[in-house]
């Protein structure tokens, strides 16, 4: 069913360290109690910055866990565990003018200006969740037509330890699709607050017929114990 959410306003300029995050929906994954909540956000900005509300489909949050070391983890809390979060949304943006619209490849109907975006965290925990290493962040834009174009990509990561001394990579992705493999060691996981806790973010100017200067699409998602 299709959701339709107000999003709250919010700097696109917003990477990390600062003081203010977006509205939070808080998901738990389902069947998987070791891997932490998702606390996530999505964001619409037309120009000129403000907030624009737009249909939210197929919102989801996916849990990945590497179970090869059940029996070990068992035995000794100690243990690593691999755990990749996801987050992926369909988000339907509107036309600059209800006459003007796209039509699909194969000569049918109308198509609509969706654009599905996707982050993903993958990272390991030990010692009962209290260290963290962030080993890969990936990410993608799929329009689903092909006159929709995607520009102005950014991406970013931190591990959230705060206090000025958090490791962050940010990125400009040339394609609609990014992996980055970050190269960090372990440190202690942080609770998520507005200066701590590790988390990723994407932004991406996307433009199709009919919409003037295009919008702007901001993904945020934090992981949590």
């Amino acid at each position: 069913m299709k959701k339709k959410l107000g999003l709250l306003a919010l700097s696109l300029g917003l990477i990390f360290g600062v003081t203010a995050k977006p509205a939070i929906t808080t998901a738990t994954p389902a069947g998987t109690p070791s891997p932490p909540q998702i606390e996530f956000s999505t964001l619409v900005t037309d120009e000129n910055g403000n907030k624009v509300d737009v249909e939210l489909k197929d919102v989801k949050q996916i849990s990945t866990q590497d179970n090869s070391n059940e029996l070990l983890r068992t035995q000794n809390s100690d243990a690593v565990t691999s755990v990749t979060e996801s987050y992926e949304v369909t988000v339907s943006l509107p036309s600059d003018n209800d006459t003007i619209s796209t039509f699909d490849e194969g000569g049918g109907g109308k198509a609509e200006n969706n654009v599905k975006a996707r982050i993903d965290i993958t990272y390991n925990h030990r010692n009962n969740k209290q260290d963290i290493q962030i080993t890969k962040f990936t990410g993608s834009w799929t329009p689903e037509n092909s006159l929709m174009l995607v520009s102005n990509r950014t991406a970013a990561v931190t591990d959230g330890t705060g206090l000025g001394v958090e490791k962050v990579l940010r990125y400009t992705p040339t394609s609609n699709t990014f992996s980055y493999n970050t190269g960090w060691g372990y440190v202690s996981w942080y609770p998520d607050t507005n200066i701590s806790g590790p988390r990723g973010n994407s932004e991406a100017t996307v433009t199709a017929t009919g919409m003037g200067s295009g919008y702007n699409l901001f993904l945020f998602f934090a992981l949590t114990k």
